[in-house]
């Protein structure tokens, strides 16, 4: 293998793998189920913590998916540089 294939096959692969840590880091939008006997004060208190939870989520969430997706773009065009400079 040339040394372009090299520089191409490394590049691409980093770029899969970044964008596979992306959809991992995609927030979920699952609500974890409420049991038992709740007074109408627990459930209200409970909505609140979950939004709060599912918000802190959703930003760290998508902090990961931004940054892998950056990842991603800079690993293929160091795939392009180095298979045009080689």
């Amino acid at each position: 293998m040339t040394a372009q294939t090299w520089v191409l096959v490394l590049g691409v692969g980093s770029a899969l793998l970044s964008v596979a840590a992306a959809l991992v880091g995609l927030p979920s939008f699952r609500r974890p189920p409420l049991r038992g006997q709740l007074t109408y004060d627990d459930i209200a208190h409970a909505h609140e913590e979950v939004n709060q939870e599912r918000h802190a989520d959703w930003v760290r969430g998508w902090r990961v998916t931004v940054l892998a997706l950056f990842s991603a773009a800079f690993a293929m065009g160091a795939a392009v540089v180095g298979f045009v400079a080689a």
